[in-house]
């Protein structure tokens, strides 16, 4: 039984790791913007992106992903909240966490449609609840982080 579920923690733990990934697509999807010279307040952009970007939430990432909310802060964060709808006890989260910002990072830097965050200097936010909305981990990447 003991094998079973080590299998079971395994497997979940590869599907929670690529969450990491998938979340950096969708930010970079819902900031489909133009970084353009004539358009100087990239927070009206990132308000813009966030609203759109909010109307498809509650929004199935995967079966155990939910993105739950996006917004703009002032001045330059856009903030993704996803809840993870699983019991999250028993899971090493320290190792899941570290995975999931490997994986946004490595995304972030090397997709072109996120050139617009890298070249306006725009924080990104994703927090992460379990299923009771306990939170689990912020990842903040900031222009210092992947400059």
């Amino acid at each position: 039984m003991k094998k079973y579920s080590s299998r079971l923690q395994a497997i979940a733990f590869v599907i929670i790791a690529c969450l990491g990934f998938i979340s950096l697509l969708q930010s970079c999807k819902f900031l489909s913007l133009k970084n353009r010279d004539d358009n100087p307040d990239i927070y009206q952009l990132l308000v813009t992106s966030a609203d759109s970007a909010q109307k498809m939430c509650p929004d199935w990432v995967d079966s155990i992903t939910e993105l739950e909310h996006v917004s703009a802060i002032r001045p330059r964060t856009f903030e993704y909240t996803y809840c993870l709808k699983m019991d999250t006890a028993g899971y090493n989260m320290p190792l899941i966490e570290s995975t999931i910002r490997d994986n946004i990072f490595k995304g972030f830097i090397k997709t072109p449609d996120c050139k617009v965050f890298r070249d306006s200097s725009v924080t990104i936010i994703y927090k992460y609840t379990d299923m009771n909305h306990n939170p689990l981990f912020q990842l903040n990447f900031t222009p210092d982080t992947y400059k």
